[in-house]
């Protein structure tokens, strides 16, 4: 069965405009948010996406949870009137694609952290590797690991 692979960077963080790498997992700006709803009304394949799989930083979750409400299932925007599908697409957190430099900009929150700011999300259900944020191990800035990274996911 052939399937289509869509690739979407995540919209401006507030690290973006001064390049200022030393804001820890920063979130979306205004701009950022107005990006990812325009995703939302723009893209044309909502109806044949089964999985959205994304890295745990905060500005992807909100990319695509603001991006694909109408695609993502209920469950991950029940705050959100009217958004998300009953059987929609699943979300996959997965470390193994989140940015592969160690500057704070670069690196993650604690789950706890991103479990207070996305509350809404079945945290119970999401995989979630306990290494992580820690850029060390599989996780380490260095090409070995990136390589070994991109092999397993």
């Amino acid at each position: 069965m052939a399937f289509r692979l869509h690739v979407v960077r995540h919209a401006e963080g507030t690290h973006n405009p001064k390049h200022d790498i030393s804001i820890l997992d920063p979130p979306l700006t205004p701009k950022g948010v107005q990006q990812s709803e325009r995703l939302s009304q723009i893209f044309p394949f909502n109806d044949n996406v089964g999985l959205f799989i994304t890295s745990p930083l905060k500005r992807t979750l909100q990319t695509t949870l603001i991006g694909f409400p109408q695609t993502l299932d209920e469950k991950y925007n029940p705050e959100t009137a009217g958004s998300g599908q009953p059987d929609g697409a699943r979300l996959l957190l997965s470390p193994d694609i989140q940015a592969h430099s160690a500057r704070p900009c670069d690196t993650g929150s604690d789950q706890a952290i991103l479990q207070s700011e996305f509350p809404h999300l079945p945290w119970d259900e999401l995989a979630f590797d306990p290494v992580f944020p820690a850029k060390e191990g599989l996780y380490a800035p260095d090409q070995e690991a990136l390589i070994e990274r991109g092999r397993r996911f």
